[in-house]
């Protein structure tokens, strides 16, 4: 209550009171001096920390945003993945060895050799056309 550093000077039985009026008013105003810029410096930490809280606020609700908009996000992956898996669950039966290998499946080669003379389309690599009067021994 009093300022830092200063006592009030304890009064001792049997003393008389020993201040004059300009002395009680000069305490008075030290006093009220001290305590406003008590006042201000408290008032400055309290603006201060609102500052901060409104700080932290903002933190907070860009936090759960964010945080919203990942649980969304995890949900809607979960989703596709449940229904990947359905499809893969309903197919995969249906696929044989050969045709779940890299390679196409051979049906689809024979449909793509041409139907006719000069039909143009994909052949099978053991079935080659002779290359003419160039061919080698091999070929024969």
């Amino acid at each position: 209550m009093y300022p830092q550093g200063r006592h009030p000077t304890p009064l001792q039985s049997g003393q008389p009171f020993k201040f004059s009026i300009l002395e009680i008013c000069d305490r008075i105003k030290e006093e009220f001096q001290f305590l406003q810029a008590q006042y201000h410096s408290l008032k400055l930490e309290c603006e201060k920390l609102a500052s901060e809280k409104t700080e932290m606020q903002r933190h907070y609700v860009m936090y759960y945003e964010m945080s919203y908009g990942l649980n969304i996000e995890m949900h809607k992956q979960a989703e596709i993945v449940k229904r990947l898996s359905g499809i893969c669950a309903q197919i995969i039966p249906f696929l044989t060895q050969e045709s779940a290998s890299p390679s196409p499946p051979e049906s689809l080669v024979e449909e793509e050799r041409p139907s006719g003379p000069g039909g143009g389309g994909k052949q099978r690599a053991d079935e080659k056309e002779p290359s003419g009067p160039y061919e080698s021994d091999e070929d024969k």
